[in-house]
């Protein structure tokens, strides 16, 4: 083949496909024309190696094997893991990654057409390179899905090379975050394993995270309110009285800063005391009186932090909810590439910025159909100079209905469109009125703004100018010069607040403007200069979900960020250089500066060896120890030393063992308890037979022998040793429980037996019959039909009833002993289960589902009667409220009106209640 593309995922090559003009599709790959293939590497496929598959030394958390620095690294087809408690199979990725290998086989030239950042290179890259790709490859950046987009894309084809330094920074970034991660966890976690009950996880951005929320709760716990003081006068201007701050002097102001460590209470009352007594019916003169018009521009387009911000802000929706909405919108070519630190707008892209207007307002007539939007309004967002490989989210070209989106993908779509919108509004423009009054050398100031054209600041519920000035107020004009007599003076006092919990959109703008963390001002300068935070927007909102599973950190009111006592020994043992914020926002400037060319993988990789085995070495050294164990713990039940919990590998159940006598005790409701004490089995007379307690039974227990397996009852606390025979192959019955019918039964204990008893009266009920069953199927399921009784009446019905996926209502009738499935049946045309059957009376006769109080499976299907059928013709209103109810007129004193046909159902009723207009129920009247 003459070309192989390589995307980031199916949806992106498949758009590919059709592109270059599709040939044939298997399900790996695209044919197309002009001897072109495209293909994918569905995220990552390869991962880098664990520890164990660098050595069998690894196996084990030996502090004894650390450090562990791979040289070089390994990359190994992905393998199935669980993430965050959830089963994660990626076989489909590994038959992925051998579908790529037999085409790079046929490939005079690899184009890599991942997402263009770190990791789209990455991604891209250690594909080819870990199966011995030679050939050529170049490289296609798309920052947007959208076809016309992507058509201009492919044709700027350009050298790999051109891009190595990205993919070498990448590589630094996962390599550096290796070697940190894994040897900090395995030396916290082996040196303190006797005080622990789970891993102490450590990592590079994560322990920034865990400072910036430890040094959080430091200063919340050791807060004192203090009160403050600052001092206001109200001067008459013009027959107006005004309002205006006194401005205290460099050494008065000193004294009423509360965040002064001089600050004190009792000086700062009395220093603006003396302030006000100063000023207090005395004379002064108006200094300045200014008004000007000024403006504000809007904000530049969204980057991903920008997003998570806002909508953790004014929606409370968590940054990897976030993350996946505006990644799915990407997907769907309805924004461009999400995974962006840069908000500025392509200046190409503005040339069709009317198309996109256009559909915004058909879209969303309530943030893009105005008349002050001007399409040839070009701000300074659009400056493609300001970014290098993907600029911020904006709308595509392709319309989008509202309809379809999630809720999450709503609040995404609007809050970009918004943004988008309001590049082509005019500037917000306010009257700003600046006063300034002079009292025996002492200023008072005050200022106000009076809006003029609300222009972008429309679209915003805050109007305010984002200048930091006063709240809007209109002043009065006076002549500079003029006399003001008799000011009175107000102390306002004030209390110094609590610092406030993180939320996570706190935390993440903290690491986005990692600067201001910084004591380090050189560094700092730097960091801020190049837009530099801590971690990737791309990869914090995976990092803090993980944090979460983990138990790092707890969410009060299902917003408010708090490290649990995990976190709190985290953020105490862990060593000094994973907690320096200054070093891990150096290395973040590192990698920029791999990316331009300033300093090479080899160099920084060097550095970070050293600072693992310094890390190590102060584990080691005893410098990482938890001082107060995380472990409940008990005495021991057989000597003197203390138990602690452990859990089985084998299927996760609870255990105690004796740090002393090593002795393992089993776990009841968190607690050891003794080991049960075996007794002598009635059945086989060999094996001892042990208590245990039936699952899901509210404390239902029996005995079971470890010999034969056979199951005993309980009775007063002791082994019931009765035994039953089974009438069909002489062995004997278990005594087994029902959870559903909470209820005994008795089993035969041969595995080849299938018989199961009743029991009636302590004993199995042997002469017990089975509903017969008919040898004519369910015509509708071909289930098994069974004959019931209910009450005098004799039906069959079928046994697939409760099936999942059948869930099939069919009753027939008994016709001498045999049922009736010769009548004719009404299928329920909307679940498919049921049967359509008339009920009612006289003139209220109408056809309802045998479903309609399923439990798995409910079914609200309900036809008015015509002429004994039901009438399938007139139109149905689905309930809008409970999504699974139709609605039905009924009569009320008011007249008609639409009631939902869930008003009664024992689960989740539902009260939708519409007035009816014109025969047909006016949905907007709820």
């Amino acid at each position: 083949m003459k070309q192989l593309f390589i995307a980031e995922k199916p949806a992106v090559g498949r758009l590919l496909g059709d592109i270059f003009g599709v040939r044939n599709r298997t399900s790996h790959s695209i044919y197309c024309d002009n001897d072109i293939v495209v293909t994918w590497v569905v995220g990552h496929i390869l991962e880098l190696a664990e520890p164990a598959d660098y050595g069998d030394q690894y196996k084990k958390w030996d502090l004894n094997t650390l450090p562990i620095i791979p040289n070089p690294f390994k990359l190994i087809p992905v393998r199935d893991k669980v993430i965050n408690g959830k089963k994660q199979d990626f076989s489909g990725k590994r038959k992925q990654l051998k579908a790529i290998e037999m085409l790079l086989r046929e490939a005079e030239e690899v184009v890599l057409a991942t997402d263009p950042d770190a990791e789209g290179e990455i991604l891209g890259r250690e594909v080819i390179e870990f199966l011995n790709y030679h050939g050529k490859v170049s490289r296609v950046l798309p920052n947007s899905l959208e076809i016309d987009d992507l058509r201009v894309t492919v044709q700027k084809v350009i050298p790999a090379s051109e891009t190595a330094l990205i993919a070498e920074a990448g590589l630094a970034r996962s390599h550096i975050d290796w070697l940190m991660g894994i040897n900090s966890t395995r030396g916290l976690t082996a040196y303190n394993r006797n005080k622990i009950d789970s891993v102490l996880n450590s990592g590079r951005v994560q322990g920034a995270i865990v400072r910036i929320l430890n040094d959080n709760r430091i200063a919340r716990a050791n807060f004192r309110a203090q009160k403050t003081f600052s001092i206001l006068a109200d001067v008459v201007l013009n027959g107006e009285v005004v309002r205006m701050k006194v401005v205290p002097t460099p050494e008065e102001a000193k004294h009423l800063d509360p965040k002064s460590n001089d600050y004190c209470e009792k000086k700062a009352l009395e220093v603006a005391n003396n302030i006000l007594v100063s000023i207090k019916g005395k004379q002064g003169k108006v200094t300045v009186c200014e008004k000007s018009e000024k403006s504000s521009k809007c904000k530049i387009g969204h980057k991903l932090t920008d997003l998570q911000v806002e909508l953790s802000n004014r929606f409370n929706v968590g940054a990897q909810d976030t993350l996946n909405a505006v990644q799915s919108l990407y997907d769907k070519q309805q924004l461009t590439y999400p995974r962006t630190d840069n908000g500025y707008f392509p200046e190409k892209a503005h040339e069709y910025a009317g198309s996109v207007l256009e559909h915004l307002a058909g879209s969303f007539p309530e943030i893009a159909k105005r008349d002050d939007i001007d399409p040839n309004k070009k701000t300074k967002t659009w400056d493609t100079s300001k970014f290098e490989n993907h600029h911020g989210i904006m709308p595509t070209r392709k319309s989008v209905k509202p309809s379809e989106l999630s809720k999450t993908e709503n609040y995404v779509y609007q809050a970009v469109a918004t943004r988008y919108v309001m590049q082509f509004l005019p500037e917000y423009t306010y009257y700003k009125t600046e006063i300034e009054v002079n009292v025996d050398g002492r200023i008072l100031k005050t200022s106000g703004n009076v809006p003029i054209n609300l222009g972008w600041k429309a679209l915003e519920k805050n109007t305010e100018d984002d200048s930091g000035d006063n709240e809007n107020q209109s002043l009065p004009l006076v002549d500079v010069g003029s006399d003001i007599s008799d000011i009175s003076g107000k102390l306002k006092e004030g209390k110094t607040t609590k610092p406030a919990l993180f939320t996570e959109a706190r935390l993440i703008s903290t690491l986005t403007e990692a600067h201001r963390l910084l004591e380090d001002r050189e560094l700092a300068r730097v960091m801020k200069e190049r837009e530099k935070g801590i971690g990737r927007q791309s990869t914090t909102s995976s990092i803090l979900s993980q944090m979460f599973y983990r138990g790092i950190y707890k969410l009060e009111k299902k917003k408010y960020i708090e490290l649990t006592p995990k976190g709190i020994t985290i953020a105490e043992v862990s060593p000094s250089l994973m907690m320096d914020l200054a070093l891990t926002a150096k290395l973040e400037l590192s990698f920029a500066q791999i990316e331009s060319g300033e300093l090479t993988y080899d160099q920084l990789m060097d550095e970070y060896h050293q600072n693992v085995r310094s890390i190590i070495d102060d584990i080691k050294a005893g410098k990482c120890e938890v001082k107060n164990s995380l472990i409940k713990t008990f005495p021991c039940l057989k000597c003197d030393g203390e138990v602690t919990s452990r859990k089985r590998k084998s299927d996760g159940k609870a255990f105690w063992i004796c740090g002393k006598c090593e002795e393992k005790f089993p776990d009841q409701n968190g607690r050891p308890r003794e080991k049960a004490i075996g007794v002598a089995c009635p059945s086989c007379k060999e094996g001892k037979a042990f208590p245990f307690e039936f699952k899901l039974s509210n404390g239902v227990k029996g005995f079971m022998c470890t010999g034969c397996k056979v199951v005993f009852g309980e009775k007063d606390g002791k082994i019931d040793p009765t035994l039953h025979k089974c009438k069909k192959c002489e062995s004997t019955l278990n005594k087994l429980y029902s959870k559903k019918s909470k209820s005994h039964f008795y089993s035969c204990s041969n595995d080849k037996c299938d018989q199961v008893y009743r029991m009636k009266d302590g004993a199995p009920h042997y002469d017990y019959e089975p509903a017969p069953v008919s040898d004519k199927p369910c015509p509708k399921c071909g289930g098994a039909l069974s004959k019931r009784k209910f009450g005098d009446n004799v039906v069959w019905t079928c046994g697939n009833w409760a099936k999942k996926g059948i869930y099939c209502s069919m009753r027939f009738d008994d016709i001498d002993g045999k049922p009736n499935v010769d009548r004719k049946i009404i299928d329920c045309p909307k679940c498919k289960g049921g049967e359509l059957v008339l009920r009612g009376k006289d003139d209220k006769q109408f056809f309802g589902c045998t479903n309609w109080n399923h439990k798995s499976a409910a079914c609200s299907a309900k036809y008015d009667a015509k002429g004994g059928q039901p009438d399938f013709d007139k139109k149905e209103f689905n309930c809008p409220k409970c999504k699974t109810g139709v609605l039905s007129m009924r009569k009320t004193s008011k007249g008609n009106a639409w009631g939902c046909s869930n008003w009664n159902r024992n689960r989740k009723p539902c009260k939708g209640f519409y007035d009816d207009k014109n025969g047909e129920p006016d949905l907007k009247s709820s």
